[in-house]
């Protein structure tokens, strides 16, 4: 499920993925792929449900005919179950500098249900000061079965956030923690 990566427009408000199964996947599940100018607010992906498969490679770039792919499998690689990036692409941008893009701004994960031997990763990076990817809120997020606490987020998956970011709620608990 993606917004992007063609995200020439004003803005983009008011969507909502709901009631989603991606089966034997192996690479993102929800993505929020901003290359260009538009304001992405007011998000909602709920009651979804993930299974990735088990066997997962690493996405490699084929640069010449030469290049032989070679099956180097890791078992702690898991394909991105979260990405919401913000960042201008050599290729696909439509905008001419980075001072053009837009932001992510307001984005809600009610009841994600994930299922995989490897653990999750979520990916929320901005890129610079006026383009950012905040006030994202995940709530009722399941790894197996097991909620995913404070707790189990420092000892089992992967988080890596953008310095550029300025505030993601990573969690809806008690606690709400910027970062």
């Amino acid at each position: 499920m993606q917004i992007g990566t063609e995200t020439f427009s004003k803005e983009i408000k008011n969507v909502c993925f709901e009631d989603c199964k991606i089966i034997h996947t192996s690479g993102y599940s929800l993505t929020i792929w901003l290359v260009d100018n538009a304001k992405v607010h007011d998000v909602i992906f709920k009651d979804i449900l993930v299974e990735y498969d088990d066997y997962i490679l690493k996405m490699e770039i084929q640069n010449s005919d030469s290049d032989v792919y070679i099956d180097k499998y890791d078992a702690n690689y898991g394909g991105r179950l979260i990405s919401f990036e913000v960042g201008k692409h050599f290729e696909y941008s439509l905008i001419k500098t980075e001072e053009e893009l837009g932001n992510i701004n307001g984005v809600k994960i009610q009841n994600l249900q994930l299922y995989s031997v490897q653990k999750p990763v979520f990916v929320f990076r901005g890129d610079n000061d006026n383009s950012l990817c905040e006030n994202v809120q995940l709530s009722d997020v399941f790894w197996n079965g097991e909620r995913i606490s404070q707790e189990l987020r420092k000892e089992r998956y992967s988080l890596l956030v953008s310095p550029k970011q300025r505030i993601a709620y990573l969690f809806v608990l008690k606690i709400r923690r910027k970062l």
